[in-house]
């Protein structure tokens, strides 16, 4: 089969190229996202599984962002707010098309229109669970026993990433258990980096180039040296990486030759990582421009992994309409390294390419990702991010062929240029779109930080690391939250931040050597071993974030009773740790206030990217058992002002030959101190932290571990999958640890996989110990 064209095979494809994919899910509204080729209005109507009763329904018309591209988030409300939906039920919903006139919704009849087999091309098995007697798609609420809650998350899927798509075991777990809705998984926690807009294939650019002709239809002025660049295409030689370099984006020559630009560019990627429908792979790649270079090796190999990702996006599709999703971005959705540092955002947001490419990137990412995670913003007068909605719909394509359109952009999206009197990025006016969001639900919250775009810059260095939220929107993003909760009685907050807020030592402890050698040796702003994104990099914006969290868990009758779980990823590679908190006076505290806190921490490993050096952390855990067996921590603090000195201890040491004794002074905001043999406490500290990591504890699972994945296991794997009779136990040995009860976090998993979070009240349980100490002595 010799490739063609999408012009070509655009009139044969059916009228959804993209979704269903369900998102946002309450007891009174439903949300749906999906992509057109044709414009049509489109109703959701949602039902009972049993008795197939309406429940809910509404409609909308799609927004036109080309000549043959419509998408919509579509949302239904209860018909009647005394019937809303219930946890521990299933619920079907169904797709109708053409004009709301012809809808009747009393009797349930429609006279054209409803979710065909020719709609979504290929039969309702595609995106429906027709082998467990579902004949429309389907989900459930989380459940109404917070032991039974079941949720995935992962983060990190590169579409030439190596391995194979850990995404699509998500099909698998939902149709084992599609008709249980106490067992199947509930909700999709997708951490960031859902595409990579820096580092894109060879073979996906140019697909994704020839649908940008067809499906926008036009093609954005994007300029560089004051001329417009061609589109004239060969991966890796053409212009795309000059205008790259020449925007000061930092992903690396190599990989932005293939750098996302045009708004139709990053519009159409989310199309290609979501949905088979607009692939097509040639049984032999043969394309003209192109076909020299595809035969280098590298590039080969690129291909292969390109193509088994291809190879496992139905049952991606499927298992996207069949459980609510949740967004957000990190910096591969728009470009590596975004907002690093000061002056990566002086010279970026400075630049008129630069300031382009990160707009085009965050209004794809406002209407694929995030106007499904708050629609209610999307139809709200006044909203920033509504404002933009209208200003796409007023003007169509034309928004994105002409410059003059990105100035109301660039102002609703803050993208503004960085100077040295700036100490925090964030809403500069009053319509700027915030982009973190929190919901409710029966038993469990969520919130949603944004970890982007609110940073700060504390040291007034350019070059200098950055908080990743500034103080000023750390009160904005959790406080606000704890304020449109307190009503709540809920008993578990998820708290999601794209990376990590505990690092692992052994991992931090060489990165921050390398990072004093690279300032010796090998000195740039934007050099890959200063790339210290963390919230390690700034201790003093962790702690504001624990005290936070903290200080607004509360219950109705206003006892802390924080029991959180951070869900991230970034990283690549999995590993979970458990922290207590006690505190008498937590940081940024005026008044003492007895707290405590327990905090899971699930970092993912990588959907599709695993690496050498992951793969190496898969094999060697948390680092030698010398050091860590098992690897815990024990931090103790104080609270005070700046000027304020405090003798917290003493500090034992030899003069002239003898044993003496010196004061152990503190001066500042606040400490963080760790006991040893020559430093001891004699002040109560004002707050303690105990932090243990998760260490494997299963030999048959190390065995598991070791195996590589081949050509025959691979299609294996897809032979089964597809049958639906793949069971838990052979999909470990056939990935090795994929997904199993051991990879909640045992230890350090490097290799591609899901998430998934499985309640266990043992480890969210308060223990009475006390380890805050007195005189160098614990107190049990």
């Amino acid at each position: 089969m010799a490739w063609t064209s999408l012009a070509d095979r655009l009139h044969s494809l059916p009228l959804i190229i993209c979704g269903p994919i369900l998102r946002r899910v309450e007891s009174n509204n439903v949300s749906v996202w999906i992509a057109l080729r044709n414009d049509s209005d489109v109703m959701l109507t949602i039902h009972d599984q049993y008795d197939f009763e309406l429940v809910s329904t509404g409609w909308i018309k799609p927004i036109q962002l080309g000549v043959n591209l419509f998408i919509v988030t579509i949302t239904a409300e209860v018909i009647d707010n005394s019937f809303i939906l219930e946890p521990d039920k299933i619920y079907t919903y169904n797709l109708l098309f053409e004009s709301i006139s012809s809808f009747s919704i009393n009797n349930l009849v429609y006279s054209s229109g409803e979710l065909r087999d020719d709609w979504i091309s290929g039969g309702i098995d595609k995106i429906a669970y027709v082998s467990k007697n579902f004949d429309l798609p389907s989900f459930c609420l989380p459940t109404s026993d917070i032991n039974n809650l079941r949720i995935l998350h992962g983060s990190c899927r590169k579409p030439h990433g190596q391995g194979f798509d850990a995404l699509s075991i998500v099909d698998v777990l939902i149709l084992r258990d599609a008709e249980n809705p106490i067992k199947r998984p509930q909700q999709l926690f997708l951490t960031g980096d859902q595409i990579y807009a820096d580092d894109v294939a060879d073979l996906l650019m140019y697909f994704i180039m020839d649908a940008n002709k067809v499906l926008i239809g036009n093609f954005e002025n994007i300029m560089m040296d004051g001329n417009q660049i061609t589109d004239y295409f060969k991966p890796g030689v053409g212009e795309r990486g000059k205008v790259a370099e020449n925007a000061n984006l930092t992903a690396g020559t190599d990989v932005m030759k293939n750098h996302l630009m045009r708004f139709g560019e990053y519009s159409c990627m989310y199309l290609f990582i979501w949905s088979n429908i607009l692939w097509q792979i040639p049984d032999e790649i043969n394309f003209p421009e192109i076909d020299s270079i595809l035969n280098d090796e590298e590039l080969n190999s690129e291909n292969w992994y390109l193509i088994n990702f291809e190879s496992t996006l139905p049952e991606v599709r499927r298992s996207l309409a069949n459980i609510s999703c949740y967004m957000i971005f990190d910096d591969h959705d728009v470009t590596d390294d975004w907002n690093l540092n000061k002056i990566w955002c002086k010279n970026v947001y400075g630049n008129e390419q630069g300031k382009r490419i990160i707009t085009n990137a965050l209004l794809a990412y406002s209407l694929y990702q995030d106007w499904g995670n708050r629609p209610k913003t999307y139809s709200i007068e006044g909203q920033a991010l509504a404002e933009v909605f209208k200003e796409i719909k007023l003007n169509g394509i034309n928004n994105f062929d002409n410059i003059d359109n990105y100035d109301i952009f660039y102002a609703l999206l803050n993208i503004r240029i960085i100077s040295e009197d700036d100490v925090e990025m964030g809403n500069s006016g009053t319509l700027c779109s915030i982009w973190y969001y929190y919901i409710n639900w029966e038993n469990h919250q969520l919130l949603v930080l944004d970890t982007r775009t609110t940073r700060a810059w504390p040291n007034d260095e350019f070059d200098g690391c950055s908080e990743l939220i500034s103080e000023n929107n750390l009160i904005k993003q959790v406080e606000s939250w704890a304020i449109n909760w307190a009503s709540q009685n809920v008993k578990l907050t998820f708290v999601i931040s794209p990376s990590p807020v505990f690092g692992v030592p052994f991992i931090e402890n060489i990165l921050d050597v390398v990072h004093i050698y690279s300032n010796i040796f090998d000195y740039s702003p934007n050099n890959e071993y200063l790339d210290k994104e963390s919230w390690s990099a700034q201790n003093k914006a962790v702690l504001s974030l624990l005290a936070k969290l903290q200080r607004s868990n509360r219950n109705v009758n206003n006892i802390g009773i924080g029991r959180f779980v951070l869900l991230s990823g970034d990283v690549h590679y999995g590993f979970s740790n458990r922290s207590e908190i006690w505190s008498n006076k937590f940081f940024g505290q005026v008044t003492n206030e007895k707290l405590q806190t327990v905090l899971i921490q699930l970092n993912s490993s990588s959907f599709k990217n695993q690496e050498i050096k992951t793969k190496i952390l898969h094999n060697i855990g948390y680092g030698p058992n010398f050091i860590f067996n098992p690897p815990q921590i024990i931090i103790r603090g104080y609270s005070s002002d700046e000027f304020t000195s405090l003798v917290i201890g003493k500090i034992i040491g030899i003069k002239e030959n003898m044993m003496v004794e010196i004061p152990w002074n503190f001066i500042g905001d606040h400490i963080e101190v760790i006991e040893n043999l020559y430093r001891k406490l004699i002040l109560i500290p004002d707050w303690a932290m105990l932090m243990n990591y998760f260490i494997e504890d299963n030999s048959q699972f190390s065995k598991n571990r070791e195996k590589d994945i081949t050509n025959t296991n691979y299609e294996n794997f897809k032979k089964e999958i597809s049958t639906g009779i793949l069971d838990i136990e052979s999909f470990n040995n056939l990935e090795h640890d994929i997904y199993s009860h051991w990879s909640g976090g045992k230890e350090i998993v490097g290799k591609n996989n899901l998430g998934e979070v499985l309640l266990n009240g043992e480890l969210m349980k308060m223990r009475n110990l006390l380890i805050i100490g007195c005189g160098g002595k614990k107190i049990h």
